[in-house]
């Protein structure tokens, strides 16, 4: 990585980090706000899929996180949030199931498309992901699966992230054939295959699996880093969605 791309890297972690949005809960501020929104926007799945465990029809759970997310973001629900309460993770779904039980009765005039804000929901993939992890994982109860969601929604963009990464050196054939080996160790022969495929040696594709395996180490603790009021709760978070990816 070259030192502007190290620079804007750095940039980017400190302008989206929910420590930034905690510190500038009490007064309105362009970092704070574009860090929230980021958020909100890579991580609205999840709620998204712990409304329909709920029961909620589909049009139901769309006006239902839109309208919380409104109101998350014009009522400044920050304002009452102290550095203690942590991981925007724990934070966004308390928010919600306070909502839910108090609030959703009185918000029924903001209807989908309502509202002075409108976060883009594309609930039709959104349906056919949550399909997919209601048939794959039926007796999951709506905690248990927004925090697979939120996992699994953290790999997502880390993956994007390495892909874009390669794309950008115009190296998206050796990012195919390597991204295999990012979670599991290789069968016999198969890296005298990519390495054929590749026009590379067998010593090259593993020196290149070792270097990707280390980058996307580097980019989930930067995702999760994103997520945690400190530091110091980087790695308690990283043992979780470990747990959860391997479960």
């Amino acid at each position: 990585m070259s030192s502007s791309e190290s620079e804007r890297s750095s940039n980017w972690f400190s302008t989206t980090h929910w420590s930034v949005v905690l510190e500038a809960g009490q007064t309105a501020s362009p970092e704070a706000d574009g860090a929230l929104s980021y958020l909100c926007q890579a991580y609205w799945y999840p709620l998204y899929s712990f409304v329909r465990r709920k029961g909620y029809t589909i049009p139901e759970a769309e006006d239902l996180t839109q309208g919380f997310f409104a109101k998350f973001l014009e009522k400044r629900f920050l304002r009452s949030v102290a550095r203690e309460k942590g991981k925007f993770r724990s934070f966004l779904l308390a928010a919600l199931s306070h909502y839910m039980a108090n609030e959703w009765d009185k918000s029924q005039t903001l209807k989908r498309g309502g509202g002075s804000i409108h976060l883009p929901l594309d609930t039709v993939h959104a349906e056919d992901r949550y399909a997919h992890d209601l048939a794959h994982r039926p007796s999951l109860d709506p905690g248990e699966a927004f925090d697979l969601s939120w996992a699994e929604t953290l790999l997502s963009l880390v993956m994007e992230r390495l892909r874009g990464e390669f794309e950008r050196g115009g190296k998206q054939d050796r990012f195919g054939e390597l991204k295999p080996f990012l979670l599991g160790d290789p069968a016999e022969g198969e890296y005298a295959d990519v390495a054929h495929r590749l026009n590379m040696s067998q010593q090259g594709v593993k020196s290149a699996v070792y270097r990707l395996r280390q980058r996307f180490r580097d980019l989930v603790r930067r995702e999760i880093g994103n997520t945690v009021a400190t530091s110091s709760e980087i790695d308690d978070e990283l043992r979780y969605f470990i747990r959860l990816m391997t479960a």
